[in-house]
């Protein structure tokens, strides 16, 4: 006999309930008897919650310990702590977890770690950062930062809140610009080997200034009245030294590199036709006997004018020199001379004539290029109808000048002359000795 007791039979009923249900509704409520609408299982409690299966995973690339199958979606809770304890699930080739304390919140993350925690990719791809669903920063996966704006001088593209017209920008392709209160200051230009570094590259009324530890204007350049100063925020003229003891020093006219600076004494600086500053050697420092010949004749030269009514002449000595810059050039010359008729007596006929020498410098053209001395002097004796006296012995001739001389190499040339004697009845020639009885003397002397 069968029996069957109410507890068996309310079970019984429960059961053939439960599947009635499911096959009506393919729904499970738990605590309820209203399933949500689009739900297979609806669990409805106020004071409880849902456990999932706890596993220890301890290689996320493994299934196990799961067993008897892989399916995709599987959920577990893992509480292997090498791992990471938390939600994982099976993605079909491994465990992903569903840890959300590595969720960057838009409100902002706590419990972080340096080294630890990031915001970027771990994969070779590159970062992107978009406003308006445009990039605007990329930062590379070879770690470079782009910037795809370029901004203005107003406007930036890195400035700063609060400030949104100082900052960085480019202006052009190879150019990046520094802005302050939208006035550009400096502009990198990068052109080979034309490439510029440009303060206030705008042209605008715009000061530059240095600062050293102890000079608070080290250079200064006064952007109004187009002025460069050192040592002083207010130059006065286009080029100021400032301070009581400044001194402006030259390396090349050091006695180091200058041959004109003897290291004791000072020199003098000059301007030349270029507007430099050139050293200039003292007078003392110029030999005062750069060119001396004592007797300069050989033998004595002698010029002939047989009737008195021509000028004759000889070139008596030239000398060639190098001068190492522009210099004023001294000539000095002097020598004796005997007058003679054309017999060779002493003249007595009273008539005037000329003898002298002329320094000239000479261009290779065989002419006088230019005179530099000129000297003569007049010889006449007493008419023998008047005096019995009569003018015997030497005479002399000499003299100096100076001309001016650039750099390079020259050349001066003596040319010695007499002329006149001639009366109406003709006949009354003469005969001039140059360079005789006495030590002749040209000399070349340079000056500052």
């Amino acid at each position: 006999m069968t029996t069957t007791t109410t507890t068996s039979r309310s079970l019984l009923f429960f059961m053939l309930a439960t599947i009635f249900t499911l096959s009506i509704k393919a729904q499970v409520g738990i605590n309820t008897t209203s399933p949500g609408d689009g739900s297979m299982l609806d669990i409805d409690t106020a004071d409880k919650g849902l456990l999932i299966p706890r596993i220890n995973i301890t290689n996320l690339n493994s299934i196990a310990p799961i067993t008897g199958g892989s399916t995709e979606s599987l959920l577990v809770y893992n509480t292997n702590t090498s791992i990471g304890k938390g939600f994982y699930y099976w993605d079909g080739s491994v465990w992903v977890g569903l840890n959300n304390s590595d969720d960057w919140k838009e409100g902002g993350n706590s419990g972080t770690s340096t080294g630890t925690n990031f915001i970027g990719t771990t994969d070779n791809v590159g970062l992107s950062f978009r406003t308006n669903n445009a990039e605007r920063l990329e930062i590379t996966n070879s770690g470079r930062i782009r910037i795809n704006e370029s901004g203005s001088n107003s406007n930036p593209v890195i400035a700063w809140d609060g400030d949104a017209n100082t900052g960085i920008w480019r202006s052009n392709t190879d150019r990046l610009n520094l802005t302050a209160g939208g006035r550009e200051f400096i502009e990198l230009t990068e052109n080979g080997n034309n490439s510029v570094l440009s303060i206030n590259d705008s042209g605008a009324q715009t000061d530059f200034r240095i600062e050293t530890d102890n000079q608070a204007n080290m250079l200064f350049v006064d952007g109004t009245d187009n002025r460069v100063g050192i040592n002083t925020n207010n130059p006065q003229t286009d080029f100021h030294v400032g301070g009581n003891s400044s001194v402006v020093r030259i390396e090349s006219l050091s006695s180091a590199n200058s041959a004109y600076n003897n290291g004791t004494d000072n020199s003098v600086v000059l301007v030349d036709s270029n507007g430099n500053l050139v050293l200039q050697a003292r007078v003392d420092d110029f030999p005062t006997d750069a060119s001396d010949t004592n007797t300069f004749f050989a033998t004595p030269i002698t010029l002939t004018d047989p009737e008195g009514d021509d000028t004759v002449a000889a070139i008596a000595y030239t000398e060639t020199f190098t001068l190492t810059r522009e210099t004023l050039v001294e000539v000095c010359f002097w020598t004796a001379c005997n007058i003679l008729d054309g017999s060779g007596n002493l003249i007595d006929d009273g008539q005037p004539r000329l003898y002298g020498g002329l320094a000239y410098l000479d261009d290779g053209s065989g002419g006088i290029a230019q005179d530099i001395i000129y000297s003569a002097g007049s010889y006449t004796n007493a008419d023998t109808r008047g005096s019995s006296t009569i003018t015997t012995g030497f005479f002399t001739i000499g003299g100096n000048g100076f001309v001016n001389l650039p750099a390079g190499t020259h050349t001066i040339s003596l040319m010695i002359f007499a002329s006149g004697g001639a009366t109406s009845s003709g006949g009354d020639g003469y005969t001039v000795d140059f360079g005789v009885n006495f030590a002749n003397r040209f000399q070349i002397v340079h000056h500052n």
